[in-house]
């Protein structure tokens, strides 16, 4: 559905700071801050997430350039199955953490 409606507001820039820090800190944009704010959606904030999001990725990208070394025959490597399926499994509670959080 087209989001074509829109809402003027009026507020000093005290509030306006303060809107705008509040959705910076939930990693959302103001207009989704506000509409959630308005229509009672659960707002929770789960700090250190991005530090793990990065980290996880960082250690995914290790895993992919040593199977790319591996497949080029350059290296021999271990079996990694069981390192990607703990990686996999940690992606899937962090969403879930997240899912339940919203």
């Amino acid at each position: 559905m087209p989001k074509d409606k829109k809402i003027n507001v009026r507020l000093t820039e005290s509030e306006k700071k303060k809107i705008k820090e509040k959705a910076k800190k939930c990693s959302i944009t103001i207009s989704k801050f506000i509409i959630s704010s308005c229509l009672k959606d659960k707002i929770v904030i789960v700090n250190g997430l991005d530090k793990v999001n990065i980290e996880l990725r960082r250690i995914g990208n290790n895993i992919n350039q040593l199977t790319r070394l591996a497949n080029e025959k350059i290296i021999t490597v271990v079996n990694l199955k069981e390192l990607r399926m703990e990686v996999n499994n940690i992606w899937q509670l962090l969403k879930q953490l997240v899912q339940k959080q919203t």
